[in-house]
């Protein structure tokens, strides 16, 4: 298995940890989700549609998945 370089995942999950921490606090979000199911639900549509989709990841397309990973998260309870 390979080993993920130096600045690879671990900073940019720790990045929408602390993003999905501070939504918690703000009370957007239940104070009990499963944060590593949480950060996994952001990166993994990002990284199918640049991998495997091969499709536009623009601020728009961001925007959507956002509301729709925060929606989905805030009705995990």
């Amino acid at each position: 298995m390979r080993r993920a370089a130096p600045g690879g995942p671990r900073p940019r999950r720790a990045a929408v940890a602390t993003l999905l921490r501070q939504a918690m606090d703000r009370g957007e979000l239940p104070g009990d989700i499963d944060m590593g199911l949480a950060v996994d639900t952001f990166g993994a549509p990002l990284y199918f549609r640049m991998l495997a989709v091969g499709g536009p990841t623009d601020d728009a397309y961001v925007t959507r998945l956002t509301h729709a990973v925060l929606a989905a998260l805030a009705a995990s309870r």
